[in-house]
């Protein structure tokens, strides 16, 4: 449907919906159409997305998808909205537009907001109260700037005073090839429920040091752990049996293969019932599912990059490492994977990603490692990192 078709089937109450009448009175409900059409046209407008009312639905980005979701509750003149991580996988562009209309909506339209949200940079311009919650209490309640400044707040939501357990980490990594380091000293860490970016120029080391936690490349020195057992001397496929999973950036699929045998592929370690893990990698990933007896290798760039995460998924791991997820696929395309990949931490599984779209990444990550001739240059949550000038200049663009 397009975006204007999915405000128009909003209404509830039409008399459109009964067959007979609409038989009877096909005049009034034409009519009754040209309003919702005319209401749908103002809604669009105001939220400033007017331009895409005959697009599909389907092909928008996340933050036009999460504007399209706004406009529907206007169709239906809602008066108090609950939201839900609104800005999980947007770009900061499109945050800054949803955050305008959310004001504009309570300020021109009386709509009252009740908002989850993670983003502290996000809902301190529009949320007052602010209320934080921790291990299911209150843990406090104020304005944005005195959230900002309680101990009790900066404590558990900044992490400080008490270390996080990591569930998978490295540890002063040092190795390459031909007897020449590519990475020296690097180190990286990331807990359940978490994803942690690596970041950096072409050639500073990432893909390697990737490669050296799975066991792929052998180290001059340094350990790799998991859920605090050393798993230095692990064989990559044991690293894989102990429930880690790899998407390298290329021929991460079977080509030859259907969509669905390249999952049956990715099941080799599974004990439980098959099918049973396929049918979940579908509803987590709906557009292959429609591609399930198509080869693979007749997909887009995009759906291939879904098979591939899907393949890593169905072993059920408990780290998943992904090397450059969105190579090569349109801004549209990469929202939609970076959304995939929310998706997939909220199955508390540790997520390494190694990105080079970097600003973009961050914005999903909960924290990130910027490597810089094989060595950590800088590390921090995704909001410092994004934030700091010196960092936004030499690798984010400005």
């Amino acid at each position: 449907m397009t975006v204007i078709e999915n405000l128009m089937v909003v209404p509830g109450n039409q008399n459109g919906e009964n067959l007979l009448y609409s038989l009877v009175n096909r005049k009034k409900i034409l009519q009754e159409d040209e309003i919702i059409r005319h209401k749908a046209n103002e809604v669009l407008d105001f939220l400033k997305i007017d331009h895409l009312k005959n697009e599909l639905a389907g092909n928008l980005s996340g933050g036009q998808k999460k504007l399209l979701e706004l406009a529907r509750t206007m169709m239906v003149d809602a008066k108090i909205v609950f939201l839900d991580e609104v800005g999980a996988g947007v770009n900061k562009t499109l945050l800054n537009d949803i955050a305008d209309s959310i004001l504009r909506l309570n300020q021109e339209k009386g709509y009252t907001f009740c908002m989850i949200e993670h983003d502290f940079n996000f809902i301190s311009k529009l949320c007052d109260p602010i209320i934080v919650l921790a291990e299911g209490s209150v843990l406090f309640k104020g304005t944005a700037s005195e959230v900002k400044k309680n101990e009790q707040v900066i404590e558990s939501y900044l992490g400080k005073g008490r270390k996080k357990i990591m569930y998978f980490s490295a540890k002063n990594l040092t190795g390459g090839y031909g007897g020449i380091n590519i990475i020296e000293g690097c180190s990286f860490e990331v807990s359940q429920g978490e994803i942690v970016s690596i970041l950096g120029p072409n050639g500073a080391g990432k893909s390697t040091a990737m490669k050296a936690m799975l066991g792929i490349l052998n180290l001059k020195s340094g350990e790799v752990l998991l859920n605090g057992e050393n798993i230095s001397e692990y064989k990559t496929q044991e690293r894989i049996k102990s429930g880690i999973s790899f998407v390298p950036q290329t021929q991460n699929i079977f080509t030859e293969l259907t969509v669905q045998e390249n999952l049956e592929m990715g099941a080799f370690l599974v004990q439980e019932n098959v099918n049973d893990r396929i049918e979940q990698m579908f509803d987590l990933f709906p557009i292959i599912k429609e591609k399930r007896n198509q080869f693979a290798g007749e997909l887009s760039g995009g759906q291939r990059q879904q098979v591939a995460i899907a393949r890593a998924l169905m072993t059920n791991p408990k780290v998943l490492m992904l090397d450059e997820p969105t190579a090569g696929v349109s801004p549209v395309i990469m929202d939609e994977i970076f959304q995939h990949i929310l998706n997939i931490k909220k199955q508390n599984i540790a997520i390494l990603m190694v990105e080079q779209n970097a600003r973009q990444a961050l914005e999903i990550s909960d924290r990130g490692y910027i490597l810089v001739t094989g060595k950590n240059a800088y590390q921090g949550n995704g909001d410092y990192l994004l934030n700091d000038e010196e960092i936004r200049k030499s690798f984010l663009g400005g």
